[in-house]
């Protein structure tokens, strides 16, 4: 196996030699490019520096940066790489239909080989709401009665199938962490979904998300008869 401090400092010599012959670019929100000078005997880490200070909006954020790089016999464009999934997006009807899917399939069904017989709908119906933002996945399970009970029972059964839901909603909010399109709005979604931000905010900036998707589901309250929906 290859070890990866070795890799990495590879990378770190190799760099002045890749763009050392070619016209390095750096491409704004609005399209512009602008030429930046790389020498063989810059830092790697302050010329890696440079590019975040300049990628991200708030200089002053310590969340990390993801960038396109794009190699060409005369050329290296560097832009940001920036999130499908928009927080302020509203969830469509279609897509509150796939949650209602996977949500009461993965509560209430049973029997083992119906849920392996639905699989590949259940996968289909999680890829349509792929470049939904994860707090507005949560959010619309929260927010619905009957769903919010869903999650409750999604969350006692703690051998299959709640480490399958985990598992999603963990890897969109690394995700989305990474473009920090997370915790600019933990506050609001705690307040929408009725969970107390003291307990979800020093998670998400920690990046605990396994516990942070299970205090979500713990700390919710189901509203009206919260056994209304128990089977």
């Amino acid at each position: 196996m290859l070890n990866s401090t070795r890799f990495f400092l590879g990378i770190c010599l190799c760099l002045p030699t890749l763009v050392m012959s070619k016209d390095v670019y750096l491409i704004d929100c609005l399209g512009e490019s602008y030429p930046l000078a790389i020498n063989s005997t810059d830092n790697f880490c302050d010329v890696i520096d440079d590019l975040a200070i300049y990628m991200k909006s708030d200089n002053r954020s310590t969340s990390p940066v993801s960038m396109n790089v794009l190699v060409s016999d005369t050329e290296v464009i560097i832009n940001s790489q920036k999130s499908k999934r928009n927080y302020h997006t509203k969830v469509t009807s279609k897509e509150k239909k796939d949650i209602q899917f996977l949500i009461t399939k993965m509560a209430w069904e049973k029997n083992p080989k119906k849920l392996w017989d639905l699989e590949n709908e259940m996968n289909r119906a999680g890829e349509r709401i792929i470049n939904l933002h994860p707090f507005k996945f949560l959010e619309t399970i929260c927010t619905d009665e009957k769903l919010c009970v869903g999650l409750k029972a999604i969350r006692s059964r703690n051998i299959l199938i709640w480490p399958r839901f985990v598992k999603g909603s963990v890897t969109s909010l690394k995700e989305e962490h990474a473009y920090n399109n997370v915790l600019p709005y933990v506050q609001e979604f705690a307040k929408i979904i009725g969970v107390d931000v003291n307990l979800l905010m020093p998670l998400a900036k920690n990046q605990k998300w396994e516990e942070f998707v299970k205090t979500v589901a713990d700390k919710v309250e189901r509203a009206n008869n919260p056994n209304r929906y128990d089977m």
